[in-house]
């Protein structure tokens, strides 16, 4: 994966700036020179510890372009955030009929009582109250979307913005309050953040709507870049 080489670059890219070397860079962090070299020829994983300490020392983490946070390595600031915020169109297969996608859509918005990014589907006739926390792990370059509300459980994991504004990826959910089957289920799709005003498209959208051959393009590329695979 390409994400360990994006923070060594960083990191290199930080030593010459200022001025150190490697041996420098192992000091300020309080580690030993044979542990950067480790991390810099990746055979050696950044620890959640060791992003700590990165982060604390040379703010490289906090300086990425989305929010940075999960439950083991911190949350971020409130500017960090705020490009997130907003209104998203989900679109999806829809889980019951062929030919058929299913749109509704979702808030992401900073809670200030936890110090993070929530959301909350607002337009979900089969999830109305579905709601949860948003991380974005440092350098995972992925963004999360959990929820676990009365046993229904659902993860959304989308990649970190492809292009402004959309999110690829995939679902997996274990029933909801309006679905007797519990059975886990899997599929693609795509978030695409809304213009002030704009209404989401919400519902069944099946092959005559305006709209299907778009958002069928959205899910295809998310197939087809491998943004979320489900095996056979």
């Amino acid at each position: 994966m390409q994400e360990p080489a994006l923070l060594i670059a960083d990191i290199e890219r930080y030593i010459i700036e200022n001025g150190l070397s490697r041996a420098n860079f192992a000091t300020l962090l309080g580690v030993s020179t044979g542990t950067i070299d480790k991390l810099m020829s990746g055979h050696l994983k950044f620890s959640s510890k060791m992003l700590m300490k990165i982060e604390a020392k040379t703010s490289l983490i906090s300086h990425r372009k989305i929010a940075t946070f999960d439950f083991e390595v911190g949350r971020p600031e409130r500017h960090i955030s705020i490009n997130l915020e907003g209104e998203y169109q989900v679109i999806r297969p829809s889980y019951r009929h062929e030919n058929t996608l299913y749109g509704y859509s979702i808030i992401i918005k900073w809670d200030a009582k936890i110090g993070g990014l929530v959301f909350e589907e607002l337009q979900n006739d089969l999830s109305p109250h579905n709601k949860g926390c948003v991380s974005v792990p440092v350098y995972n370059r992925m963004l999360y979307l959990l929820s676990c509300e009365k046993g229904n459980f659902r993860l959304m994991v989308l990649s970190d913005a492809y292009q402004p504004g959309i999110f690829y990826g995939g679902v997996i959910t274990v029933g909801s309050q309006k679905m007797a089957d519990k059975t886990p289920t899997a599929a693609v799709l795509a978030l695409q953040k809304l213009p002030d005003g704009t209404p989401p498209v919400m519902g069944h959208v099946r092959q005559d709507h305006e709209q299907y051959e778009y958002f069928s393009g959205l899910l295809a590329f998310a197939r087809q870049e491998g943004f979320f695979r489900v095996l056979p």
